[in-house]
Order: structure tokens, then sequence, then C-alpha cells
């Protein structure tokens, strides 16, 4: 993938998960939802490693934010 393309995939892929329900969504729905945005097949290994990584920065970065919340709320 070009610059351009994986800096597209991360866009839609975080705009993906700030709007999902985080108790319903999966890699797997996220992936595909992305796909038909995108207009891209993410199903070979190197995407879905990518999509995954997103996805997990993504989750860290929620995880910071609730646990700054907690500590500034005490």
């Amino acid at each position: 993938m070009d610059a351009e393309t994986i800096e597209k995939l991360k866009k839609t892929v975080r705009d993906i998960l700030e709007e999902a329900n985080m108790n319903e969504m999966t890699e797997y729905k996220i992936r595909q939802m992305a796909s038909q945005k995108l207009e891209l097949n993410l199903s070979n290994y190197k995407h879905k490693a990518y999509v995954r990584h997103v996805v997990n920065s993504f989750l860290e970065e929620q995880k910071a934010k609730q646990e700054e919340s907690r500590s500034c709320s005490r």
C-alpha cells in the first residue's frame, strides 16, 4: 500500500471505531466496513495486520483517556 492509502485506511478505521458500539464491533466487521467505504480488498495478511494495529492503538488511547479522567476526578 502506498502512503496515501495507508492514511486513508487509518482515518476510515478510526472514524468507524469512533461511531461504533464497541460491545458489538469486531475487527472483522471493522475491516469489512472499511473495505466497503474505500472499495479496497482488505483480506490479505498485511491489510489485516494494519487494521489490527489501528484498532489496538485506538483502544489503548481510549483506555488512557478513561484512566486520565478517573485520576482527575479523584
